[in-house]
């Protein structure tokens, strides 16, 4: 499929549209952030390498962050009546996707650096210990307020599913 090739640097990439590379990037990305949650989960090397040269913030927008995120009901008659003073928050599909991508690339190197094939014990894994610890620190310390989950005290406040599973998985890999 030619999806992990950056299209910029191949000859024949002016026969591809903005659109079906944007396509090309979504779906890179999206199999790229399974791959790592499939190693972990079952105890493998990843499958997927990063993209040379391409960041998860290159993805373009696909949706509007801004909107306002409600959860979805079948029909509104099953909306718990509690919801009707609910303060719903910006949907940030976009900049959530963006950022567990950004989250899984540290995944990547700590399984292949730590755990992959040929550094069982060795001192290059021992040090690269440090480099993720403050990979994982950097990434949480640039994380926008909108995504940055942490329920201290009960707000009434509840944002998007997908917000709460990028904060477990940096809390399960940080763990």
């Amino acid at each position: 499929m030619g999806i992990h090739l950056c299209w910029d640097r191949i000859g024949s990439s002016s026969s591809i549209s903005k659109e079906d590379k944007s396509i090309r990037d979504k779906l890179f990305w999206s199999a790229f952030c399974w791959d790592k949650t499939i190693s972990l989960s079952f105890g493998r090397e990843p499958a997927f390498p990063p993209q040379s040269g391409q960041s998860p913030n290159a993805i373009p927008e696909f949706v509007d962050d801004d909107a306002i995120w409600q959860p979805y009901y079948a029909m509104n008659v099953h909306r718990p009546p509690s919801l009707t003073m609910y303060s719903f928050e910006p949907q940030s599909i976009v900049v959530t996707f963006r950022h567990h991508a950004l989250l899984c690339l540290i995944v990547h190197d700590l399984i292949t650096e730590i755990y992959g094939a040929g550094s069982a014990i060795q001192q290059a894994a021992l040090d690269s210990f440090p480099k993720i610890e403050k990979a994982l620190a950097t990434w949480w310390e640039r994380l926008p307020p909108a995504i940055r989950f942490e329920p201290v005290e009960p707000t009434g406040i509840c944002p998007p599913p997908y917000i709460i599973a990028v904060k477990c998985a940096y809390l399960r890999r940080k763990t």
